[in-house]
């Protein structure tokens, strides 16, 4: 499993991405669309790439000031 966190080409863009290369487990159900949902509520998109044979990646993106409202409980 691999993981990264770094800020965007484009400033003020988080991204965040883990890999989990185990091709023999998938990602689904309703945890991922839990996941999605809080996303879309600080602006910014999750994608879930799993495939059985190439096993998951999943990348996040959010604009840094929403996250730091976030945190400010807005």
């Amino acid at each position: 499993m691999n993981a990264s966190i770094e800020e965007g080409p484009e400033r003020g863009l988080l991204r965040a991405e883990v890999v989990d290369d185990d091709a023999r487990e998938t990602l689904g159900g309703v945890g991922t669309s839990s996941m999605r949902e809080r996303a879309r509520k600080i602006g910014g998109e999750l994608k879930i790439e799993s495939e059985p044979d190439t096993g998951t990646t999943v990348r996040f993106e959010a604009p840094v000031e929403r996250l730091k409202d976030r945190e400010k409980g807005f």
